[in-house]
């Protein structure tokens, strides 16, 4: 499947009644999902030797050349590379410090957070310097929608193509037809922060929406490949739940993308040292954080060929409505 470079384009999975927004990232397939990515920083990655091959970094983590070269090498070897805004963990430090919710944070304007123009300049410099190389990148979206269509209009008419973000617990269904109806992607936010029962139901509420826009595609931000995502599947989602071993020591048996036990302590990794023991050290752990990553990746897209491979729907774009 072949892309035109043009803001425009009509060459994305599914029948459009109109053409949309074609997000920015020379290296998005639509063809190619579900997609599992990996949220952490260059250092963790090199840690995990790079054992999964998609990989999430926020904008605020990649400041210097170096960062950028081996985004560049890494994109070069076929890594699915995300860029995140930065903006979550800009605003969680801008509540911390101001005595602020998380969703009082969500709602000011971006002029308000601490720190938001070194942000902006940043994630200019560095969406602008590696987008050839990319799968995508997110917007910086803060402050709800009249904020976010005002700093989207700002980027694009500098070049880029953002991935716009729909938060579902604060903005309403008319702005995700907006976006939905404009853009080949999107974004999620939030779903992650929500309890597990409203988790689904948002869930299952997106799924049946998106069979109204077959060629969307949506990512969850911040959200692990579960037993959700199985029943209605995203194209994509991020997390850095697979350091787990590595911040805690746990190491978790899982199945179908769910925990099943936690391994017994002395099969944990000791996390005070990185040279090899009897029970591992840190570098241990990050490599095992990497295969976690990649065997969380396959059995997913395991899960969801099997579902296809019995009749049963995979994504909402396959569904005819009734």
């Amino acid at each position: 499947m072949t892309h035109v470079k043009d803001d425009r384009d009509t060459s994305v999975a599914g029948d459009l009644a109109h053409p949309v927004k074609r997000t920015g990232g020379d290296a998005f397939d639509p063809t190619v999902r579900p997609i599992y990515f990996n949220s952490s920083n260059i250092n963790v990655f090199r840690h995990t030797d790079a054992l999964h091959k998609n990989l999430l970094i926020a904008a605020n983590m990649i400041g210097s050349p170096s960062a950028r070269d081996q985004i560049r090498i890494w994109a070069e070897q076929g890594v699915r590379v995300l860029i995140d805004s930065g903006i979550y963990m800009l605003g969680v430090n801008h509540g911390k410090k101001h005595g602020l919710s998380f969703y009082e944070v969500l709602a000011l304007p971006p002029e308000e957070i601490d720190g938001f123009e070194q942000l902006i300049d940043r994630y200019m410099d560095t969406v602008t310097a590696l987008e050839p190389l990319l799968w995508g990148y997110v917007e910086l979206d803060q402050g709800g929608p009249e904020n976010k269509r005002r700093l989207r209009a700002m980027t694009e008419a500098k070049g880029l193509r953002p991935i716009p973000v729909y938060h579902p617990l604060v903005d309403d269904y008319a702005y995700f037809d907006e976006l939905a109806g404009q853009y080949d992607r999107i974004c999620m936010a939030n779903v992650v922060v929500t309890p597990r029962p409203m988790r689904k139901r948002l869930l299952a509420t997106l799924w049946e929406r998106c069979r109204a826009y077959p060629h969307l595609w949506v990512h969850l931000l911040g959200y692990t490949p579960d037993d959700v995502t199985n029943a209605y599947p995203a194209a994509s989602v991020d997390s850095s739940t697979f350091l787990g071993a590595v911040r805690w020591g746990n190491t978790w048996a899982t199945s179908m993308n769910l925990p099943v036990s936690r391994m017994p302590f002395g099969m944990n990794y000791k996390l005070d040292r990185s040279q090899k023991t009897e029970r591992g050290g840190q570098d241990d752990a990050y490599r095992a954080a990497g295969y976690q990553a990649a065997m969380d990746q396959r059995a997913w897209s395991r899960t969801i060929a099997d579902y296809k491979r019995h009749g049963l729907p995979q994504f909402p774009d396959e569904v005819i409505p009734s």
